[in-house]
């Protein structure tokens, strides 16, 4: 008789598991798929973050109207999910157009909102698109568009998340025959149950009097659960640097917009009491920005005290390394608010003023970020920038000197990051000189290949030099279009790129790449090399050097993008903005505040960091088969990948899938788990 009730209380329990998973079918919302009904519209559509529609080109494909089914989008705990909304004129012009999306509840089997308010911090934040005219290829190949025309990239937020300033997005004037599109990003908060959550997008033209409805779109979101009821961390696993935002470039852009002079317009920043400090307090909102990409930022080394105290440092400083001082109780009235909760850096580049180096130097580092709770020595996120690609950067024998020297400061010491090869830095005699070893994606695997002997970097990551664990990272650069330089369109290069006029899936496949060579770190240069009017900056006008103005131009190095990620939105109108009489980046009478603003590049890099979260979690619960046959469905190689982001998707819902089903085993359908046979697993990650 117990063995009796034994086995009715196991099949109960598996039929409840199975009647309770909240991505079952009896859960799915009722959408009406008709596209031709009323509260559609030929001009308006939906698409998820795999196009990129053209202000000049592009029309509705006409079976857009929602997402749901197996359009609907997919995401868990604490990732941001995105799509974006078109709109097409069909006929002389539309005025007044505006984009707004409501909230996105979840009614069975649960009952939660996320929330489409405006309060600190928003989970539903759409962006009016603004256009830049390439005007001349980057590259051509099958990772890029292969034309030239108006691309989306500027995204301005309708109301500025980060102090709650309410900009001149919507209503928009749309031109006759054009496009105008809204980007949205949702953070499905780390409470969210599991489930599907039905939303709507409202698109009306007429505002901001008696505003005409044209189209009422359902989108639907399906929240896996990530495992043992947790969420996605927000501080990312993969280790991410952008090496820094430019001395004055963005106060320039912000303050005196199209100016050549900018050496002082820091000064401006509300709270700031010098220029310097400006320049500071600018960079450090650019920071907050970028961690809510989940990229870490360098910032100026205006506040990097060469001794004593760390107390302005900190003051500044410790709310971003710490992460919840900008999220718990945070007002727009009364601070700069972050998106992401707690997010904490995972990396920070030493710097001295006067970039002089010494023991006590680097103990007064480590001491300090030791005292914060930044980290125990070993573990701290500093590192130190010994040499950019040498021999151009720095000699051989200097870098070899240098690394020597300082490895002799702690014990264990500031880890060394330069960016080279192992079979460059081993033919040097340099390997041993190095901590963080940052390879060029299309070094380690060149176009046409071979992929660089990866055992080799396994056995070199299991080697120190003075206690210092060491790092294999990557990165890539304008060689991912073939050119690095003006006016020479690039030709066959396939590799993942950051170009405005290249694929988004090429956008998004870096951090894929990473984890499938075993790579635990991203590092890229900058992230406004354009805003900058003098130096790197001037080469960013192409064709527009008379006219210097980033948001006509951020042509750098042969690739439209290179090294600029971010740009300003100022509060300068069209009178006193240092002679750009278009005053594109003017924000509205009622931003006060100038702001840091997103690109669309920057959203699918941040996307790219939260995919690895999932490759990184399975494979580390010994699932990494599973994650072998998802990244080799649509990736061959570095330089050979499935292009349109169906690949991409495929893959990531696969994933995503087997991941829910850990919490749900009823519906789990994928093969038993084994460890990775690739280099991720050989080195022990």
């Amino acid at each position: 008789m117990k063995q009796f009730f034994l086995i009715a209380a196991i099949l109960f329990c598996v039929v409840n598991a199975r009647a309770t998973d909240p991505l079952t079918a009896p859960y799915v919302p009722s959408v009406d798929t008709n596209c031709a009904h009323a509260q559609y519209s030929t001009t308006s559509w939906l698409t998820d973050w795999t196009q990129k529609v053209r202000q000049d080109s592009g029309t509705n494909p006409g079976n857009a109207c929602y997402l749901s089914g197996s359009t609907a989008l997919h995401g868990t705990q604490n990732e941001f999910v995105d799509f974006q909304v078109h709109y097409h004129d069909s006929g002389s012009g539309t005025t007044g157009l505006k984009i707004t999306v409501g909230n996105f509840v979840q009614s069975s089997p649960g009952s939660y909102t996320i929330s489409s308010a405006t309060t600190p911090p928003p989970k539903i934040i759409v962006y009016r698109e603004a256009y830049m005219d390439v005007t001349i290829k980057s590259a051509t190949s099958a990772t890029f568009y292969n034309s030239t025309g108006y691309y989306p990239d500027i995204l301005i937020p309708a109301v500025d998340p980060y102090w709650g300033q309410t900009t001149n997005a919507w209503p928009y004037t749309v031109s006759a025959g054009n496009n105008q599109s809204a980007w949205v990003d949702v953070l499905i908060p780390s409470g969210a149950p599991a489930g599907y959550y039905l939303g709507s997008v409202l698109v009306q033209s007429g505002c901001p009097g008696s505003c005409v409805t044209v189209a009422t779109m359902p989108v639907v979101i399906a929240v896996w659960q990530w495992p043992s009821a947790g969420y996605m961390p927000a501080t990312p696993t993969l280790k991410t640097e952008m090496s820094e935002f430019g001395y004055n470039g963005l106060c320039t852009q912000m303050y005196s917009p199209n100016s050549t002079s900018g050496t002082t317009l820091c000064n401006n920043y509300s709270t700031a009491g010098s220029n310097d400090e400006g320049v500071t307090l600018t960079d450090v909102d650019g920071d907050v920005l970028m961690k809510d990409h989940r990229f870490d930022s360098g910032i100026s080394n205006n506040i990097y005290p060469q001794s004593g105290s760390f107390a302005y440092y900190t003051s500044l400083m410790g709310p971003v390394m710490g992460g919840s001082s900008y999220n718990s109780g945070c007002t727009h009235s009364t601070s700069y608010c972050a998106i992401l909760p707690n997010s904490v850096d995972n990396t920070k580049e030493f710097q001295s003023a006067g970039n002089v180096y010494s023991a006590p130097i680097y103990s007064n580092w480590q001491s300090n970020f030791v005292t914060n709770g930044w980290g125990t020595a070993g573990t701290l996120p500093l590192f130190d920038y010994l040499c950019d690609e040498p021999p151009n950067g720095c000699s051989w024998a200097t870098l070899i000197a240098n690394a020597s020297t300082r490895h002799g400061y702690l014990t264990p010491g500031i880890p060394e990051l330069v960016t080279t090869d192992l079979v460059t830095a081993t033919t040097n005699s340099a390997q041993n000189s190095i901590d963080i070893l940052v390879v060029l994606t299309n070094v380690l695997e060149p176009q046409g290949g071979p992929l660089q002997n990866l055992a080799n970097y396994v056995t070199w990551l299991s080697g120190s030099t003075d206690s210092i664990p060491r790092q294999f990272w990557g990165y890539n650069d304008c060689t991912s279009g073939g050119s690095c330089a003006n006016n020479v369109v690039g030709t066959g290069v396939t590799h993942p790129n950051k170009a405005i006029d290249g694929y988004p899936a090429a956008n998004r496949a870096m951090e894929w790449m990473l984890y499938l060579h075993g790579q635990s770190g991203e590092l890229y240069y900058a992230a406004d090399i354009c805003m900058v009017p003098t130096s790197q900056g001037a080469f960013c006008g192409y064709p527009y050097m008379t006219t210097y103005d980033p948001w006509k131009s951020v042509y750098y190095s042969g690739m439209w993008g290179d090294g600029t990620l971010v740009y300003a939105g100022s509060t300068a109108s069209c009178s006193g903005c240092g002679g750009n009489t278009s005053a594109d980046n003017y924000m509205g009478a009622g931003v006060t505040t100038p702001l840091i603003l997103p690109s669309l590049r920057l959203k699918l890099l941040r996307d790219g960091v939260q995919d690895y979260e999932y490759l990184y979690k399975l494979n580390a619960l010994g699932y990494g088969s599973t994650v072998n046959t998802q990244l080799t469905s649509w990736i061959t190689n570095t330089y050979t990948f499935e292009t349109t982001g169906s690949g991409l998707n495929a893959a990531r819902v696969a994933l995503g899938n087997f991941m829910h089903a850990l919490s749900y085993p009823a519906g789990q359908s994928s093969p038993a788990p084994s460890r990775s046979g690739l280099m991720l697993a050989k080195s022990g990650r």
